[in-house]
């Protein structure tokens, strides 16, 4: 069918027109116009042809492996695997962010820069009767949040808070976590100095004496176990 509709081009076009009576040239341009049906779309995450071809091949052999090897998860029937995630709705950066915390039934979690909630509810489907609060300083990060887990709150598995993190305390009657993570978050990223030492400090308060930090920045992500301060 690709072939035909190459075929209609060319009896309409005249440079084509002469070409099909080089047969080297005529395979030629046919390849080129094949490979240009057979691209992936702008829809994919990226523009192919803006790109080096060096480059895309490394941005697809890099999707490939992360699918692959997530795929494995899925064929062994972990709950709440990568495929099951993105399926729900959930970007592939997050699912795979979330399928690498250590997370268990019963945890306490604490999401710092939770934006809409997405990863906080994924979070709250494998902790079964444990609890995660999720903080972000966007009052219409938490509005959005809140109007989008329901369910969750009502099983009193999520809550959430507005608060920047190097102001966030734990309340009266609160628990301290066992796991804190962010991701895309300013105060972390070691741009800002300042904030991220007070970020810190907020943290390794809400922590349980041997809890355990998480941000992006590694292979899905990265533990900080020696930047919270003493």
């Amino acid at each position: 069918m690709v072939l035909a509709a190459v075929e209609t081009v060319t009896d309409a076009d005249p440079v084509w027109a002469t070409r099909r009576h080089k047969p080297d040239v005529a395979a030629q341009a046919t390849a080129r116009e094949l490979v240009h049906v057979a691209s992936p779309p702008k829809s994919m995450g990226w523009n192919v042809y803006n790109e080096p071809r060096r480059a895309v091949h490394e941005r697809r052999a890099s999707l490939a492996g992360n699918l692959a090897r997530h795929r494995l998860a899925c064929a062994a029937h972990k709950p709440n695997c990568i495929t099951r995630l993105m399926a729900a709705g959930i970007s592939e950066r997050i699912a795979a962010f979330v399928e690498a915390l250590p997370l268990k039934p019963g945890l306490r979690v604490l999401e710092i820069g939770c934006g809409p909630g997405v990863a906080a509810r994924a979070v709250a489907r494998r902790i079964g009767p444990g609890f995660i609060l999720a903080i972000d300083r966007s009052e219409r990060a938490i509005r959005l949040a809140r109007a989008g887990s329901a369910d969750e709150m009502a099983l009193g598995c999520l809550d959430f808070r507005c608060v920047a993190v190097e102001d966030f305390a734990l309340r009266p009657g609160d628990t301290l976590f066992d796991i804190a993570f962010a991701m895309r978050v300013g105060a972390l990223d070691g741009r800002h100095p300042e904030t991220g030492r007070a970020a810190l400090a907020r943290i390794k308060a809400a922590l349980k004496p041997h809890g355990r930090l998480f941000i992006d920045g590694g292979d899905p992500l990265k533990e900080i176990d020696r930047g919270l301060p003493s």
